[in-house]
């Protein structure tokens, strides 16, 4: 309950499904994958498509078991926020309704361009880390001597960065950081084969690895922030402009972050009106709209009775009179927008859970068995141990009745067929 505004969030996740299409055919619709007993799909034999009419008859499909109908006018839907991909967008537009960027992907492809080789983030100190790990790394690998030497150190191992993950760049520096002097000493044993060119151990190359390190974690912190469940649009905004303003006090001072995924005047936010219209909104600062924001955000608005027109007046009390009656109108209003999140990472920790759920062990489950433990899984916060407890006795007692009567259906049963057996062999008294 938030100001007077119930919101329920609903999530649904089903066995995947998508649309084969025959090598030049685009109007096959023919879903494959679902067996006839509504179990988990199989794997998909024929080449497949996933776009964005697939997705859009998905959900239209979804929402009708919900009872909205996304076709009739005036539905409740309001926007779609996705990652940043053509078929999202064609989506939100096929739906007619805004396109929201999750800004937790926006922050990793920035951060992807920040850090990766080439960008302004990796400078000689980041280079040179890598550079040492991967020939640290290749050394305590193809030598026993050395990977021994190194295990009567620490349990510990270096890691090395993933090209398609830039947080993997931390993980790399920080845990070459935390066993740099484990390292040395390995390396400092008799049977553990030598570097080539030796490690840098000097004080000053120890200092920048620890404010790389330092910066690094900063852009984490924020990265985990976005993670955050809940998130709303306005908060992430403020976030974005702190990194962009590049604050002392943020942590982002001189890191160089790129504004091509973080500023809304660039072309990857194609509704930039309507987020910092909803951004406003939801700070309750409705009075700050420009036309343009008021324009894109107008199916936010409240159901509010029609406005009279001002027609043209010929004397100065008529010109009073629809004065007055403009003043007394009430101004617009809008409804509780806090449900309209950053990022979809909600959506992503569903798709996780139900990953982990559908394993290959798993394949015959019912999509509602499904449905019903990520439901479970997901509302925690709806049920506790009683209710199991009780559910499990309502189960045992019904299953003990539903025995129950079976036996006494077929006790009757058996004697009704007694009572036919012996009325059909009794013999008459005549006949004796």
């Amino acid at each position: 309950m938030d100001k007077g505004t119930r919101k329920l969030r609903l999530l649904s996740v089903e066995p995947m499904m998508a649309e084969a299409v025959e090598p030049g055919d685009d109007n096959n619709e023919e879903l494959l994958g679902l067996e006839e007993d509504n179990r988990c799909p199989t794997p998909l034999k024929r080449s497949t498509r996933f776009d964005s009419r697939a997705m859009l008859r998905q959900i239209k499909r979804i929402m009708k078991i919900f009872g909205v109908d996304l076709d009739a006018a005036g539905n409740k839907l309001k926007c779609v926020i996705s990652d940043n991909t053509s078929c999202n967008r064609r989506l939100a537009a096929q739906l007619s309704v805004p396109f929201v960027n999750c800004f937790a992907h926006l922050w990793a492809l920035a951060m992807s361009s920040l850090t990766k080789e080439g960008g302004i983030f990796f400078d000689y100190t980041m280079a040179k880390v890598i550079d040492e790990a991967r020939r640290v790394q290749k050394v305590f690998k193809n030598s026993s001597k050395a990977s021994s030497c190194l295990k009567e150190q620490t349990n510990l191992v270096v890691m090395l960065p993933v090209v398609t993950r830039w947080s993997s760049n931390l993980i790399c520096v920080r845990r070459y950081h935390k066993i740099f002097n484990h390292i040395r000493t390995a390396f400092q044993h008799p049977d553990c084969p030598p570097l080539s060119p030796p490690m840098d151990t000097s004080p000053v190359f120890q200092e920048e690895l620890k404010d790389k390190l330092e910066t690094l974690l900063s852009l984490n912190e924020m990265t985990m922030y976005l993670q955050k469940s809940g998130l709303g649009l306005s908060e992430a905004m403020l976030l974005f402009d702190i990194a962009l303003n590049q604050d002392e006090a943020s942590g982002f001072s001189g890191i160089g972050v790129d504004p091509s995924y973080l500023d809304l005047s660039n072309s990857v936010f194609s509704n930039a009106h309507f987020l910092s219209g909803v951004s406003k909104l939801q700070r309750n600062k409705s009075h700050e709209l420009t036309t343009r924001e008021k324009e894109e955000v107008k199916n936010l608005r409240t159901p509010s009775p029609v406005r009279v027109a001002v027609e043209a007046v010929e004397s100065e009390r008529n010109l009073l009179t629809a004065l007055k009656k403009r003043k007394a109108e009430e101004p617009e209003t809008y409804i509780d927008c806090d449900f309209i999140l950053a990022t979809a990472v909600d959506v992503e920790r569903l798709w996780s859970l139900a990953k982990n759920l559908l394993t290959d062990k798993r394949r015959r489950m019912t999509t509602v068995m499904i449905q019903v433990i990520l439901f479970l899984k997901e509302n925690r916060n709806l049920w506790n141990d009683n209710m199991v407890y009780q559910s499990i006795y309502n189960c045992q007692q019904n299953a003990t009745n539903r025995r129950r009567r079976e036996k006494e259906e077929q006790f009757i049963e058996q004697q009704s067929m007694i009572q036919a057996i012996a009325e059909a062999i009794e013999i008459p008294h005549d006949n004796l």
